[in-house]
Parts: structure tokens; sequence; C-alpha cells
């Protein structure tokens, strides 16, 4: 759930884990778009994040807001982070803005070599 996965990222960026841990794999997981804002936690304060799975996570997508600050803030640490560079979809349904603004994110991202949606 959303609070389960807030509670794990507040546990890994609290200890030493955020300086090893190279791969976060949520894929299948029941999280939502209040979700995004952890994700972005992660991906700003991890030293050494190279690889995130999120496919098929239920309802992360699926019901982001248009003004959604959780997903922007996703969105730019997306495009700034440093470390990132295979990131896994799979299959997601979301709105027509959603997919252009997280294709957009992901062009500013020099680092990422493999992108699979």
């Amino acid at each position: 759930t959303d609070l389960q996965f807030e509670e794990l990222v507040e546990a890994l960026v609290e200890s030493n884990t955020r300086k090893t841990l190279r791969s976060l794999d949520v894929s299948r997981s029941d999280i939502g778009p209040t979700s995004f804002h952890n994700l972005a936690r992660l991906l700003n304060e991890s030293e050494n994040l190279t690889e995130i799975a999120l496919c098929s996570s239920r309802g992360l997508f699926e019901s982001v807001n248009f003004d959604s600050t959780s997903y922007e803030s996703f969105l730019n640490a997306l495009r700034s982070s440093e470390t990132l560079k295979e990131l896994h979809l799979g299959k997601i349904v979301c709105s027509e803005h959603v997919y252009r603004s997280l294709q957009e994110a992901l062009s500013y991202n020099t680092t990422l070599r493999n992108v699979e949606a």
C-alpha cells in the first residue's frame, strides 16, 4: 500500500542503504499516485540508484491528476537524476497528458540508457 511504501522509503533514506541501493522493483505493487513523491525522494537522495521497475504497479499512472504535485516532483527527479540508467514501466494506462509529460521528462535525462514501456 502507499503507507507501507512510504515507510519503506523513509527507512531507506534514513539508513545508509541510500548509498548502496542500486535497484528498486515495485512491480505489481499496490501503490498509487501518492507514491510518486516517495519515488522522487528515492531518486533525489539515493546515491547509486541505477534501475527502477514500476511494471504493472496497479493504479500508479492511471489516476494521476493533471495538477499533481507528487507526480511533478517525480518528473523533476527523473529529469535531473544523474544515476538512473534503466526505467522499466511495462504496459501503463494513463492519460495523454501524463504520457506526454513522462516522455518530456525522460528526454531531458542524459544518463538513461534503457526505458522499457
